[in-house]
This record gives structure tokens, C-alpha cells and sequence, in this order.
């Protein structure tokens, strides 16, 4: 797993590759669109203000080779910013957050036509705004 940083509005050459779906644009915090229904979820996890700009993995349960990941973003939560990494479609199922190194932190469970919530910051941190 590659772990790196991408900071809003920066331009850069990667030296790893992607899948194919890694030339889509990446939303960098902006309004989502969200494709769920049927067996299919997302998930947002809050996470410490410290990991914008960084990328989040999940692991799935069912298919221990499949590993998905998305930016992590500063959000608009009405009551103000909040860092968040939103997965936008994903089957219903368990999956594990991983950490830097690629090691389970936590498991989530997704629900179809659900958005599942995780806060993963410190306690201390844990109220938007």
C-alpha cells in the first residue's frame, strides 16, 4: 500500500500507479454525489484535522485482497469544517479501516441505501466546528 499526500489544488506526476478509476477527479471536500440503493452503502469517517490531504484504506471482510481508499477532506457540516473521508459506494458488507502500515484499526458494517458514520478522531476533538 501506498500511503501519500495530495494537497488541494496541487498539480503533481505520480510515481505508483492507480487503478483505473484513479483518473477520475477527486472532490476535494466539496459536494459529494452518492450512489447507494439496493446492496449498495457509504461511509464517512471523521477523522483528526492533522490527516487532511492524506488518503484512508478500507479492507473488505468478505474479499481480504480487495482494499479501496479516498481523500481525506476538510467538509462543510453546516456547523463548520470537520476532516472526513467519504466512501461513496460500497457493497453491503463488513470492511476493516486500515492504518498507515496496512493493519486493521476497526471494522464497519455497511448497510445498502445506508451512510454508515465512523469518528475515529480523539475525544477531545470529536464536535464539528
Amino acid at each position: 500500500m501506498t500511503v501519500h499526500r495530495h494537497d488541494p489544488g496541487e498539480v503533481h506526476d505520480h510515481d505508483h500507479e492507480h487503478d483505473p478509476l484513479e483518473s477520475i477527479t477527486h472532490v476535494h471536500g466539496g459536494a459529494p454525489a452518492l450512489n447507494i440503493g439496493g446492496d449498495i452503502g457509504a461511509l464517512v469517517v471523521f477523522v483528526d484535522g492533522s490527516t487532511v490531504g492524506t488518503e484512508l484504506y478500507l479492507r473488505s471482510d468478505r474479499d481480504p485482497a480487495m482494499s479501496v481508499h479516498t481523500g481525506v477532506w476538510n467538509r462543510d457540516m453546516g456547523s463548520g469544517q470537520v476532516a472526513a473521508a467519504l466512501f461513496c459506494e460500497l457493497a453491503s458488507g463488513t470492511y476493516w479501516v486500515l492504518d498507515a502500515d496496512g493493519a486493521d484499526i476497526c471494522a464497519v458494517s455497511i448497510e445498502g441505501g445506508a451512510v454508515s458514520e465512523m469518528d475515529l478522531r480523539p475525544q477531545s476533538s470529536s464536535t464539528p466546528g
